[in-house]
């Protein structure tokens, strides 16, 4: 049977020692308030004489009800997703430099719905990218519409008149505070007419080159060659294509027939993948078309621009009745190895013919067939595959 004793020596005023079999405790301070120290902990005991009333609260460790130490502060990270092309993801800081995997991981669990959703809309915009190339005759204009001169707009508003700073009626006692008022005023006055003088100056040339504008397109309205060459040149400028496009321009003297000389895209400018995301990943997965699909877009590619060039120049110049185009594009001879251009089509196509299309509605359209109302010539396999022709001459 296990033995229990307790025994209390006296050492000091205040201070206590008890021993009994689960150790030794002491216990510090008066009567009223004091300190117990022992094996279970360091506590507080205070009590009221002559109340009854007491309360004892542990030091050594916090109560469930006070934690031990505050929170951690809570820090916001603001994250980019950053996709590329090719499908490679990167986490970037606000620096634009990576982030660990363990911050990955963090705004993965935190946010997980959020990246998803911002890998499917990736996803969906690569895609529509790619299918976008065999569309660009969608937004050819109607060439029944009405031609007029748009001047382009000044974009700028001239500066504001400065608020003028004044000197309240105390003010006015502190030595020398109406001569650095003044000083400012004349400050904020000369930036005032530097940015004034600049806006008048960048206006005026403004206004200079919309006159020149109005001149090119009267001129180009008349059947001038020079001035249509201009206007057509400066309207193609103006489209964003999905590749780089150079177009050669040529005007017959009387204004009314068009070449055009199209350097078009390879077919190895094509992508070949496209892009899906597994239900339980976090990267894009690329998965290769194959050759039959990669030339299908290729065929549908080169004749949507040359549809959307044809449709541009008839729009731009009324005069013109007849558009010749011609696509070619650079190709390695097999004997020599030199590189030279080969004509892929060369199609001539009149007013009468190009109205006859019904530009409402031209996401049903398909360039490729569309070719095959006009004069073409043209050597081209079911699944994209071009020989070389000789194409429509000028005259």
């Amino acid at each position: 049977m296990a033995l229990r004793f307790r025994k209390s020596f006296k050492l000091a005023p205040g201070v206590r020692m008890n021993v009994s079999s689960s150790g030794m405790s002491w216990n510090l301070g008066p009567r009223g308030a004091s300190v117990s120290i022992g094996k279970r902990g360091t506590y507080l005991n205070a009590s009221l004489p002559g109340t009854g009333l007491s309360s004892r609260t542990r030091l050594d460790r916090p109560s469930a009800a006070t934690p031990s130490r505050a929170p951690a502060p809570m820090v916001t990270m603001k994250l980019t997703l950053d996709l590329s092309d090719e499908g490679e993801m990167r986490y970037l800081d606000q620096a634009g430099n990576e982030v660990p995997a363990q911050i990955i991981a963090e705004a993965r669990r935190q946010q997980g719905d959020k990246i998803r959703q911002m890998l499917e809309t990736k996803c969906d915009e690569m895609n529509a990218n790619i299918t976008a190339l065999g569309q660009l005759h969608w937004d050819t204009p109607d060439p029944a519409a009405p031609v007029a001169f748009v001047p382009p707009a000044f974009a700028q508003t001239p500066p504001p008149e400065p608020e003028k700073a004044v000197v309240g009626f105390a003010e006015r006692l502190i030595p020398g505070r109406r001569q650095a008022v003044d000083g400012e005023n004349s400050r904020r006055r000369a930036e005032y007419e530097a940015q004034l003088s600049q806006f008048e100056k960048e206006k005026s040339a403004h206004d200079g080159w919309r006159v020149e504008k109005r001149i090119l397109f009267s001129g180009a309205i008349a059947g001038n060659p020079e001035p249509m060459q201009q206007l057509l040149e400066q309207r193609l400028g103006e489209i964003v294509w999905p590749k780089e496009t150079l177009i050669a321009i040529d005007v017959s003297p009387n204004g009314r027939v068009l070449f055009l000389d199209v350097d078009l895209p390879e077919v190895e400018d094509m992508p070949t993948k496209r892009a899906s995301l597994p239900a339980r990943s976090w990267e894009l997965a690329l998965r290769d078309v194959g050759e039959v699909a990669t030339r299908r877009l290729y065929q549908a590619h080169i004749h949507s621009l040359g549809f959307r060039v044809v449709g541009e120049a008839f729009a731009a110049l009324p005069t013109v009745h007849t558009v010749v185009v011609s696509g070619y594009s650079q190709r390695a001879d097999k004997a020599t190895g030199t590189v030279s251009d080969e004509y892929l089509y060369s199609a001539r196509i009149d007013r009468g013919q190009w109205s006859g299309i019904n530009f409402a509605a031209l996401d049903q359209v398909d360039p490729v067939e569309a070719f095959t109302r006009f004069e073409l010539r043209r050597n081209m396999t079911a699944t994209g595959v071009f020989k070389p022709v000789v194409p429509i001459p000028a005259g």
